[in-house]
């Protein structure tokens, strides 16, 4: 079995002797022993024709079988892509093994690998595509770009990638930047006042260091990229988490104290960003409920949606639903929304 002649020619000699099974068999064997994985592809289909009875080589459509016989093709063929699936992923070759195990649905199989996958600069890129862009784990892919390519990267890929991922996802994605940039300004402005005052500052918030220390912000100073802090904030509007939420708040504390310079113009209806959200965030955290409901619903109402669109009306919706009122949240949107498809 040391060269391809060699091997032809026992597979030949064992098609003489024990029939086409037996050589299929051997073929399998030292095609799985050598680790030729997409050629182990075809020996199994082979041999499962020929387990079923079927000619070996066939033009003949799927659908023109009996459909017990279909059946089991079908089931034998998805048992096959598993394994050679499973295979190529376990040898490292994960984009390779995601091509078996896509098309039949096996997500949580290929899951599992990569999840378990160390990244390293040779397979970053490969588990990034494959957990986010295939859509195996796309809270892990993010989770990569945010370790492996920062700040920046992250929030370029939440807008342009995430929305075609589940809420589920879009929310877990925006609690880590959520975390992430938090804990970054938070080091950022604790050595600001280190240098300044001699010694970090004591308190864990930013409602608290910031509150007897309005130099922090003299000559229109900032401890962190702006417009990442307001897309970060933007984001924080999914979460469902509390702590995270409560972090979101805090760094709402942070966005409104900044120059008016880095008060960035948003979409309505918080066009004044980080007022507008922390009313929003402290109505979903059970504070001020009545009065983010009453900004927002007449933020909502006074809304031109034929020339606007309906975010205004869907936040407002979305905030009754999210603070318990639903029968509440349904009339308004059949009042608000009558021609909405």
């Amino acid at each position: 079995m040391s060269t391809t002649s060699s091997l032809f020619d026992q597979i030949e000699s064992t098609f003489q002797q024990s029939g086409t099974e037996s050589a299929l068999a051997q073929l399998a064997n030292a095609l799985s022993e050598s680790k030729k994985y997409h050629e182990l592809f075809e020996a199994r289909k082979l041999q499962l024709r020929c387990e079923l009875g079927l000619p070996l080589l066939s033009a003949e459509s799927v659908d023109q079988l009996d459909e017990p016989v279909q059946n089991q093709l079908e089931d034998g063929l998805a048992k096959i892509c598993r394994e050679i699936g499973s295979s190529l992923m376990e040898q490292g070759k994960l984009r390779e093994g995601w091509m078996y195990l896509r098309p039949v649905g096996e997500n949580e199989l290929a899951r599992d690998f990569v999840m378990k996958t160390e990244p390293d600069d040779e397979n970053i890129d490969e588990l990034i595509e494959l957990s986010l862009r295939e859509g195996i784990s796309p809270a892990h892919g993010f989770s990569l770009v945010l370790k492996h390519y920062g700040t920046c990267n992250s929030i370029t890929t939440y807008d342009s990638e995430l929305s075609q991922h589940s809420l589920e996802d879009q929310r877990a994605a925006a609690g880590m930047l959520v975390e992430h940039l938090h804990a970054e300004l938070l080091e950022n402005v604790r050595s600001d006042v280190q240098q300044e005052e001699g010694k970090p500052a004591a308190e864990s918030t930013f409602a608290e260091i910031l509150a007897d220390r309005e130099w922090l912000f003299d000559g229109d100073r900032y401890h962190i990229d702006t417009t990442h802090l307001s897309s970060v904030i933007r984001f924080s509007r999914k979460l469902l988490n509390e702590s995270q939420i409560a972090l979101a708040i805090d760094l709402t504390e942070y966005g409104r104290r900044l120059s008016s310079q880095y008060q960035y113009e948003s979409e309505e209806p918080f066009e004044d960003l980080y007022p507008t959200t922390r009313l929003y965030l402290d109505a979903v955290s059970g504070v001020l409920i009545e009065e983010a409901l009453e900004f927002f619903g007449n933020k909502a109402r006074g809304s031109d949606a034929y020339n606007e669109g309906y975010m205004t009306i869907e936040v407002y919706i979305e905030l009754l639903a999210r603070t318990g009122r639903h029968a509440e949240a349904i009339e308004n949107m059949i009042q608000l929304m009558p021609d909405a498809s």
